[in-house]
């Protein structure tokens, strides 16, 4: 269970540490892609890191991936506080002109004046 105290702040807050951290995720194995990301200023985060460093902050004490299995439960509670989380594994969009593919599992995005598909 999600504790009742997360909000938008700790998320913010465990974001920019990541940031800060300079932290970098890439999966060498698609197959050992995260289910679930959290989307935020044209970067993708991992859901279940992200929300573990925001409960820290939340409640002040460690706890264990295991004790938040339930990926969809964390992902409700998250998208509840207003932030975009995505399970696809490429995303794309097009603003005015520009099309775009970005891949969760590998942090890249292509940039096309024609539609992608990949």
């Amino acid at each position: 269970m999600i504790p009742k105290g997360l909000n938008t702040n700790h998320i913010l807050l465990a974001v920019e540490e990541m940031d800060n951290a300079q932290v970098v995720r890439l999966h060498e194995d698609p197959d050992q892609y995260e289910k679930h990301h959290l989307m935020m200023n044209g970067k993708f985060y991992p859901l279940g890191g992200i929300v573990m460093r925001a409960i820290w902050y939340a409640t002040q004490t460690e706890s264990q991936l295991g004790d938040y299995r339930n990926s969809d439960e964390i992902k409700k509670a998250v998208e509840s506080l207003g932030f975009v989380v995505t399970s696809a594994r490429i995303i794309y969009g097009k603003k005015g002109n520009q099309y775009s593919a970005t891949s969760a599992a590998y942090g890249w995005t292509l940039y096309s004046d024609r539609p992608l598909e990949l």
